[in-house]
């Protein structure tokens, strides 16, 4: 770190603002001694009893009780050092905590930069296209795997995590239109979450849910609190939930759609869903100091998501009819 960019104590400076304060807290006291002068002076007030002699006592109380608020502020000037000195390291702490944030969060950002560019080169080999091209479902999984489930998914807690012990899942979805469900096309998730970590539920269109939602109005969702935001929406997702642990496994959601293209056209297929069982790991793009680089991760993301569709487009002929639901196994 360099030290040069760090909050320097200045003593000088300390003892400046001492001395303001020490002039500010005497200020108003001064003051009503000269105003009051000023209408005796002035003839304002009488200088007849009762109130004549009571006044003149008071205003030299009013004057000693400065004097002695002068030295007795000159006694705090080592409280008034440290206060100022003790308040300059919180920050230089607080000021060396979000820039070690803000590097790792680069580093994070790079490590992702590099898995999705090594993904676009893997998608665009001869060898992977041939496969996408004939069609073959299960080959093409395996070959997804290796990136998404077996290299994606195990850097998530890097690339996203807040929590030490924050469980995520992935997820493609592809649209059924016959049985009119999102069937899980490939998923992963971490055993708290589900023990077979490699199986998915399907979604009804209809159900209240982020996939379904995501689906019938065609639109990127970040959810920093699923429940909450679907409230907002005026629905309640509880009721959708077939296993009552799902509103403790997912709490916030990055949902995508994922879409076929035909010349300027776009035909909506599927779903591509991350989750954590955190609030708040996801979450619209705010002005703290590590946002801009969050905000990088998302298009990154945007990015493997558009790979993955091109990838989809290949396999099905580019038809969104053939996207039935399969048996074939998820690896």
């Amino acid at each position: 770190m360099d030290n040069k960019q760090n909050l320097k104590f200045d003593f000088k400076d300390a003892y400046k603002k001492m001395f303001g304060r020490i002039t500010t807290s005497i200020l108003n006291a001064i003051l009503s001694v000269l105003l009051s002068l000023l209408l005796f002076a002035n003839e304002a007030i009488q200088k007849q009893p009762p109130f004549f002699w009571p006044i003149v006592i008071t205003l030299v109380a009013l004057l000693i009780v400065s004097i002695i608020s002068v030295f007795n502020e000159h006694k705090k000037q080592d409280a008034y050092i440290y206060s100022e000195y003790l308040q300059k390291d919180i920050e230089n702490k607080e000021l060396i905590k979000d820039r070690t944030d803000l590097i790792g969060s680069i580093f994070e950002a790079r490590e992702f930069i590099n898995f999705v560019y090594n993904f676009l080169i893997f998608s665009k080999k001869l060898d992977f296209k041939e496969v996408l091209k004939s069609g073959d479902i299960e080959h093409t999984k395996q070959l997804l795997s290796i990136y998404l489930k077996d290299f994606f998914f195990y850097r998530l807690r890097a690339i996203f995590g807040q929590n030490k012990d924050e469980n995520f899942s992935i997820a493609i979805y592809l649209y059924d239109r016959s049985e009119d469900v999102l069937w899980d096309f490939l998923s992963k998730k971490d055993r708290k979450i589900n023990k077979e970590e490699d199986s998915g539920r399907d979604w009804h269109r209809n159900d209240c849910s982020h996939i379904a939602f995501c689906f019938n109005h065609q639109l990127e969702l970040i959810h920093s609190d699923i429940p909450t935001r679907f409230q907002e929406f005026g629905l309640d997702i509880s009721g959708s939930y077939s296993d009552s642990n799902d509103l403790e496994n997912y709490k916030s959601a990055i949902t995508l759609p994922i879409f076929f293209r035909k010349n300027d056209a776009k035909k909506i297929v599927g779903v591509f869903c991350l989750t954590s069982d955190k609030v708040g790991t996801f979450h619209e793009p705010g002005n703290s100091v590590t946002e801009p680089v969050y905000s990088l991760k998302i298009q990154i993301l945007r990015i493997m998501v558009e790979q993955i569709a091109e990838n989809l487009s290949l396999l099905y002929g580019n038809d969104e009819t053939k996207t039935v639901k399969t048996t074939v196994r998820n690896n």
